[in-house]
């Protein structure tokens, strides 16, 4: 089991980019066109979603004192949502919607 204090230190940091991508997804809204939005706001979709999953989730679960009150309770878990924005971009690579 990974040590708490390793685990809340990859906590605040997945926090923080978390913070600073949607940070830049409003910088993204608000000067660029809307394609790029779109696609952009896609891929951050994606890295959260999967952040959720493979980072956040396995901390969780073992540390679950780390989970804010207000994740808690939610009908779909990280896992969930991170594969279904990865099905979204998939489909939208392979030019579906």
């Amino acid at each position: 089991m990974m040590k708490k204090e390793i685990a809340e230190e990859i906590f605040n940091s997945t926090r923080e980019y978390c913070s600073k991508l949607n940070e830049s997804l409003r910088k993204v809204e608000e000067e660029c066109d809307a394609a790029d939005f779109e696609w952009y706001r896609a891929g951050v979709a994606y890295v959260m979603g999967y952040s959720h999953e493979h980072i956040m989730d396995p901390l969780f679960k073992q540390h679950p004192e780390l989970e804010p009150e207000e994740w808690k309770g939610d009908d779909e878990d990280g896992a969930e949502f991170g594969r279904k924005i990865a099905a979204a971009m998939d489909a939208r690579r392979r030019g579906e919607r």
